[in-house]
């Protein structure tokens, strides 16, 4: 039946977990908490090429602040506005605290690679 095959595209996955207390540090710019476990697999980048949003309690948006290309990878940044951060290394000690991972995402490399330049 073409109507079930519609119905299925539209699936909602909900998580009932009713005896779980979730708490996170995880994005420390919000306030609240909840679990998304779709957001939760999207990774970070200095120079991300989307942006999420919390506007209603139960949902979070994603949209696309760039051009986002078919097979390419989409991102967020974890940390806010990479403008606001002094340079590779700050960002890197700040996800590396927070996150525990050191960021190779394009803006890192690239900033690396010109330090290196300068220091040669």
């Amino acid at each position: 039946d073409d109507d079930d095959d519609d119905e299925d595209d539209d699936e909602v996955i909900e998580f009932e977990w009713p005896s779980v207390v979730f708490k996170s540090n995880l994005f420390s710019h919000f306030e609240g908490s909840g679990v998304y476990p779709l957001l939760s697999m999207i990774n970070h980048s200095c120079l991300p090429n989307s942006c999420h949003t919390s506007q209603v309690s139960t949902e979070t948006l994603l949209f696309s602040t760039a051009s986002v290309s078919s097979g390419e990878e989409i991102s967020i940044s974890y940390i806010g506005d990479s403008q606001a951060w002094e340079g590779t290394s700050e960002r890197r000690a700040e996800l590396f605290a927070q996150y525990g991972f050191t960021c190779t995402c394009m803006l890192c490399q690239r900033e690396q690679q010109q330090q290196q330049q300068e220091e040669e």
